[in-house]
């Protein structure tokens, strides 16, 4: 140790030691450190160089740490130097000196701590890929489970649709029969004309919506055909008139261009655009709107056709929208729907390649959109009929059998 006036106060017998020095520790006190308190140049393997970096230090009087000196036979010395300091005053320093032998020791401890710090690295990892393995795995129980709820609920419409379809069809078979066979007999001028060709389009939509829930129970569908949009969609603005006049609401058509024709099912299309509508109608205030657009839109190499359906209404809130696509799921009160709308929509349009997303923001609205090849790609069983209109086409057997009976001539 040195005191302010760069004398040596104190020394041990380890200094000695290490520099291979013979003299008492106390024989160095009170003698000027540059002199007494540093390694002797016989001692240093650059003697020079080695004073030289200790007499700058010694003056800087600013902590320093781990100087590296070598001694004449090889020897590794690591060197301290910390002055003390009484505020700004400065009181002296003190000089310290390991081996190399410490030196390898921390080193050890070093490599040692490294070493424990990558195996605790190496086992945060292994647990995050477990923890990620476990997550997926959790989503993987979750979506089994969910498809098991969700086979067991088709299993449910299954049994319910099998027992109700016999008796819905045949009343309304009879429906269609004699509407149909007052229809030949009404002239077209007939203020009632109107009426039973509402009561005919109705049925038949009926009934199409019960052989839906069975194709939904089944994953079965019917063979698509070639169809033009804007005459489904008037149809399906005639049938929400109604509603949209009980609702005060302004329902509108807006197509963007020329709309090409696309292979489709045409009542699969309009109920889907129904159900839509209908939903659309539900969820706005009086005096809003509800508009159907549509326009080409290309996805990938496919060219096709996007239908949306926009309304100004309360939007659908963030918890509601993941479930708005499962089946008998609903926010409508008791009675005024089934929750089975919005998932035959889905079914239907994706049996043919198709997409339906939605956008919605509470307080602005909704925009349900849904996009359709032109024709559907291989593999989705797309016969294709010809064009024709809807009403022409043929009538199921049990309805063919009511028209038989409704004494038609």
């Amino acid at each position: 140790m040195e005191d302010a006036e760069g004398l040596v106060v104190a020394a041990n017998p380890a200094f000695l030691q290490l520099w291979q020095l013979d003299d008492a520790p106390t024989a160095r006190v009170g003698r000027p450190a540059a002199e007494a308190g540093r390694p002797p140049a016989s001692r240093l393997e650059e003697p020079e160089q080695a004073r030289r970096r200790l007499d700058e230090i010694a003056a800087a009087r600013v902590a320093v740490f781990g100087v590296i000196l070598r001694r004449v036979d090889g020897a590794i010395i690591e060197v301290d130097y910390v002055p003390s300091r009484m505020g700004d005053v400065y009181g002296g320093c003190t000089w310290i000196y390991r081996t190399a032998t410490d030196l390898l020791r921390a080193d050890e401890i070093r490599t040692h701590n490294r070493d424990l710090e990558q195996r605790v690295v190496d086992r945060t990892q292994e647990l995050a890929r477990a923890n990620l393995e476990l997550q997926a795995s959790l989503r993987r129980l979750s979506q089994t489970q969910e498809q098991l709820i969700h086979a067991g609920k088709m299993a449910a419409v299954g049994s319910l649709v099998a027992g109700l379809s016999h008796e819905l069809n045949n009343p309304l078979g009879i429906i269609v029969g004699y509407a149909q066979g007052l229809l030949r007999r009404t002239p077209p001028d007939s203020p009632g004309r109107e009426a039973l060709v509402a009561i005919e389009r109705q049925a038949q939509r009926s009934a199409h919506l019960v052989r839906s829930l069975l194709d939904f129970s089944r994953n079965t569908r019917s063979a698509p055909q070639e169809i033009a949009l804007p005459p489904l969609v008037d149809r399906v603005l005639e049938l929400a008139a109604g509603q949209a006049r009980r609702n005060r609401i302004e329902i509108r058509w807006s197509p963007r261009g020329p709309l090409p024709t696309l292979v489709s099912r045409p009542q699969d299309i309009e109920s889907a655009l129904m159900n839509l509508v209908s939903n659309g109608i539900d969820a706005t205030p009086p005096g809003g709107s509800v508009t159907i657009m549509a326009a080409p839109a290309s996805r990938g190499s496919h060219a096709g056709l996007e239908i949306s359906v926009i309304d100004t209404g309360m939007g659908i809130p963030q918890s509601v929208l993941p479930r708005i696509f499962d089946p008998f799921f609903t926010t409508k009160p008791v009675g005024k729907g089934t929750g089975i709308g919005l998932a035959l929509t889905r079914q239907a349009v994706e049996s043919l390649a198709g997409r339906i997303e939605v956008r919605s923001a509470e307080g602005i609205g909704t925009t349900m959109r849904i996009w359709l090849p032109l024709v559907p790609p291989e593999g989705t069983s797309a016969s294709v009929a010809p064009l024709v209109p809807d009403l022409a086409s043929p009538a199921p057997a049990a309805l063919t059998r009511a028209r038989a009976s409704g004494g038609e001539s």
